[in-house]
């Protein structure tokens, strides 16, 4: 069991390029994922998908007890009913038997309290007995408390805009010792500004740190989806391998791009299971 974590230092980008990188890869793989909003349901990484949610039909008011999502998963292990056979009933199922989505809690601050604690850690560990493949937003978090956390077999995506004066922050960090985590740790520029004399071989000759680099370039229709709040109708009516020359083929290849990384950070660590693709 492996897991993606996203981080984006709140400058944004992180949310949607988890949904998005966990829709390519399955559409792409059989392995089963499921994407885990630790934040307040809606937001985050379920901003994209609140038409996929809605379809599911769980909507609640706001006095009503969700029967989905982290607050229905903690009611269950608190009562020692949560297992690996019933823990996707209470997730919504965005590609079936491939991509599950864990919304966030419904509850206010007050079901996330220091007591909170032990019971979401034991949720995840019945999500990692469950799922192939965890993918999660870390927010409100330092990117040094992010890595100090990790695990064996996490991969971490920092997500930066594509600006020099925050890209320097950011590798100097590196530089200054994170550590092993520099080995399972990709950065990806979004928005990617392809045509820029600060392209890709170039970002890549100024920071000498030997890690992975994606640009995801900006996509207006990928935007308007996301902001329709429905990406994932949007993967599904766009093929994988887009005509070439495209905008759209510049985005689909750096989501191809960063879900083959991923995948070969994943082998690295020694965590990872048979990654055959579909039709393959």
């Amino acid at each position: 069991m492996s897991r993606f974590v996203f981080w984006d230092g709140g400058l944004g980008g992180a949310a949607e390029a988890a949904v998005a990188t966990a829709i390519s890869l399955g559409l792409r793989h059989p392995q089963r994922m499921l994407l885990v909003n630790q934040g307040p349901a809606d937001f985050g990484i379920e901003e994209g998908l609140r038409q996929t949610i809605r379809f599911h039909g769980e909507l609640y008011a706001d006095e009503a007890i969700p029967e989905h999502g982290f607050d229905a998963l903690l009611r269950l292990q608190a009562s020692g009913r949560l297992s690996r056979s019933n823990f996707a009933d209470y997730t919504v199922p965005l590609l079936r038997g491939r991509l599950d989505l864990l919304c966030g809690t419904r509850l206010g601050d007050s079901a996330w309290q220091e007591t909170e604690k032990k019971a979401v850690t034991e949720v995840l560990a019945m999500a990692e007995q469950t799922y192939d493949w965890l993918i999660l937003h870390a927010h409100g978090q330092p990117l040094s408390e992010v890595l100090r956390n990790h695990r064996k077999g996490d991969v971490f995506v920092v997500v930066q805009p594509h600006r020099l004066g925050i890209l320097d922050e950011l590798f100097a960090d590196m530089g200054s010792g994170h550590g092993d985590q520099q080995t399972n740790l990709i950065v990806v520029i979004s928005p990617f500004d392809p045509h820029s004399r600060w392209g890709m071989n170039n970002l890549k000759r100024r920071y000498p740190l030997s890690l992975p680099m994606v640009g995801l370039p900006h996509l207006t229709e990928f935007s308007d989806a996301w902001n329709d709040r429905n990406i994932l109708t949007y993967f599904r009516q766009n093929p994988l391998w887009p005509k070439r020359g495209g905008e759209r083929e510049l985005l689909i290849k750096g989501y191809r791009e960063l879900g083959n990384k991923l995948l070969e950070l994943t082998a690295s660590t020694g965590t990872s299971i048979s990654l055959a693709e579909k039709g393959a």
